[in-house]
C-alpha cells in the first residue's frame, strides 16, 4: 500500500477461502488495491478453490472481479478448481503463438515436464471470458469489504470427499459456453 512500484503479474494463492480472513483478499476494495499496481498491460490471476463454494458465492466472486478488471477470464484446471485471470486489455487467445513463445523462452520445458504437451493445451484450460462471465455472474452480490459476505457463507459448504471439485467441474461440463478460439 505504501509502494509505488507497478508490477507485470500479481498472483495471489491464498489460503482456502473457508479460512478466516480470506475474504479480505477477494474483495472490490483488494481487486482496486491491485489493480492500482499492474503494470500497464499486466495481469493479476487468483487461484480459487472450489470446494466449500456454493454457486452464488462463486458468482459473486466472480462478479466481484469484473467489476474492476473489465478483462477478466476463468480457467478450470483439471481437478476442478478455477484460476481468475484480469487484464487491462482483452486477451488474445492465440496457441500458435504461445508455442513460438515458449518455445523460445524454454519456458515450454517446464510445462512439458508438468505433464502439458503441446504447451498450448493451456488453451483448453479456458472456461469463461469477460462477457461469458457477466452473463453468467449477472446480478450477482458483489464481495466489499462493507459487505464480506463470503467470509460466512463459504464455511457452511460441508467438504466431502465425493464433494471435492464438484463445482469446477460442474461449471466445467454444464456451463461451458462455445468456444471462440
Amino acid at each position: 500500500r505504501t509502494g509505488t512500484d507497478r508490477f507485470d503479474v500479481i498472483s495471489c494463492d491464498p489460503a482456502d477461502l473457508f479460512v478466516s480472513g480470506m475474504a479480505n483478499l477477494y474483495t472490490r476494495e483488494s481487486h482496486r488495491l491491485v489493480r492500482n499496481r499492474m503494470a500497464e498491460g499486466g495481469a493479476f490471476v487468483q487461484y480459487l478453490h472450489a470446494y466449500h463454494l456454493n454457486a452464488s458465492d462463486l458468482c459473486g466472486l466472480l462478479a466481484t472481479t469484473l467489476s474492476v478488471f473489465p478483462h477478466t477470464s476463468v480457467w478450470v484446471q483439471p481437478h476442478g478448481d478455477f484460476l481468475v485471470l484480469a487484464t487491462d486489455q482483452p486477451l488474445r487467445i492465440d496457441p500458435a503463438a504461445w508455442e513460438r513463445r515458449l518455445r523460445a523462452s524454454g519456458a515450454g520445458a517446464d510445462l512439458e515436464r508438468a505433464g502439458i504437451t503441446p504447451a498450448s493445451d493451456i488453451a483448453g484450460l479456458f472456461l469463461w471470458d469477460a462477457a461469458d462471465l457477466a452473463r453468467y455472474a449477472a446480478n450477482a452480490r458483489l464481495v466489499t469489504d462493507a459487505d464480506p459476505f463470503t467470509e460466512f457463507t463459504i464455511s457452511r459448504v460441508p467438504f466431502t470427499r465425493a464433494g471435492q471439485n464438484r463445482l469446477g467441474r460442474d461449471c466445467a461440463m454444464a456451463f461451458r459456453l462455445p468456444r471462440r478460439l
